[in-house]
């Protein structure tokens, strides 16, 4: 199941990473998860759905530490609260709006990549 996961993610992030380079913008197709709807269970009023987006947040920053997604990569974040991870999240999307509307992967990347860079 693990590596079906992984392979999911290395395959779209090679698309959709080739995309962004070409300065090509992406939108959230209507049937994946928008950047906005991560965030919406992140401020949900329910704990299932702030669970939702923690885990969400979880896997993002775990699968990052060992494989690049979307051509990012994140380090050297050890055992980091999955709360601490969907704040980052939240951050990311008020500093940067637009990328609410880009898939919801590619916004969590975007966020633990920049808030755990690798340093050479």
């Amino acid at each position: 199941m693990r590596i079906a996961v992984l392979a999911f993610f290395f395959i779209l992030g090679s698309t959709l990473g080739a995309f962004a380079q070409q300065g090509i913008e992406i939108s959230a197709p209507e049937s994946h998860l928008a950047g906005r709807d991560l965030l919406n269970f992140c401020h949900g009023k329910y704990d299932v759905d702030a669970g939702y987006c923690a885990g969400y947040m979880t896997a993002v920053a775990e699968l990052l530490l060992d494989h690049p997604l979307y051509r990012m990569t994140a380090c050297e974040h050890g055992k980091v609260r999955s709360q601490q991870l969907t704040e980052i999240y939240m951050e990311h999307l008020q500093k940067y709006p637009p990328r609410a509307d880009v898939p919801a992967s590619m916004a969590a990347v975007e966020a633990v990549a920049l808030a755990f860079p690798c340093r050479s």
